[in-house]
């Protein structure tokens, strides 16, 4: 009688037992939902100029935009293009415009860039572009431009159907320094936070501002005739040694950029 009263109380504590661990919820296994993907700030985008290709100096340019405050940022450019060069599209390039004759050829350019700009914190445009988290949106911005293009001539002597001798070379630098207001929109091609499109940016821009042009010759015997005349070689080019003053300018363009 004892045995089964003991065997019935050890069950009954067994029962109450299991039936306790099985009430306890199994926090173990519970499965932990993944929060949303954070789209990482941008801080820095790395841009190309595409259409400096076709331009009447034609050039590779590259620029970087740097963040410093929400709202603001830095960018620097810089521009090269080789000697006599008329861009991967020739036929639509206006090197041509030049006309330069009697031995005269294009030397590399260069150009300069830098600028500071101001994303407008309008609400309607936070709602759109979200300009405090990158950088996206309207902007105003200030620029200064500085530009070396040149062109020159060397002479030989011959006798017989061979150079003996180097007599001298010409050059002449066509110096530009601009500033310039503008106003642009730039923005990233896709807002997917798992989008790689969500890195790249397009920046479309214009503005006006003014220009000094300086046209100097650098090296060898003076480029005028006897007289002080242009020669006719030169006469409808850019390059007319001595010609300098201030010019309207504007500034247009196109960039495409991948945030860094």
């Amino acid at each position: 009688m004892r045995f089964r009263y003991t065997f019935f109380v050890g069950l009954l504590v067994l029962l109450t037992d299991a039936s306790g661990v099985s009430a306890q919820p199994a926090t173990d296994s519970v499965a932990v939902k993944p929060g949303p993907i954070k789209l990482r700030p941008t801080y820095a985008v790395l841009k190309l100029a595409p259409l400096t290709l076709l331009d009447i100096d034609p050039a590779w340019q590259a620029g970087l935009e740097l963040r410093t405050i929400p709202s603001v940022s830095v960018q620097g450019e810089i521009a090269y293009g080789p000697a006599n060069w008329a861009g991967p599209f020739p036929n639509l390039n206006l090197l041509g415009a030049d006309y330069l004759q009697d031995g005269w050829s294009h030397q590399p350019s260069w150009r300069y860039r830098g600028e500071l700009r101001y994303y407008l914190p309008f609400r309607f445009l936070q709602t759109i572009f979200k300009p405090k988290r990158q950088l996206n949106g309207v902007y105003i911005a200030a620029e200064y431009l500085h530009k070396d293009i040149g062109i020159n001539k060397t002479t030989s002597s011959a006798s017989g159907g061979l150079i003996t001798s180097l007599d001298y070379s010409q050059k002449i630098n066509r110096t530009t320094r601009a500033g310039h207001l503008k106003i642009g929109l730039q923005l990233a091609l896709s807002h997917q936070k798992t989008s790689f499109l969500s890195r790249v940016f397009i920046d479309v821009y214009a503005g006006a501002g003014r220009r000094y042009v300086n046209i100097t010759q650098t090296a060898g015997p003076s480029v005028l005739t006897a007289n002080g005349r242009i020669p006719e070689a030169l006469r409808y080019t850019r390059f007319i040694p001595g010609l300098e003053g201030w010019l309207p300018g504007i500034a247009g363009g196109l960039k495409i950029g991948v945030a860094l």
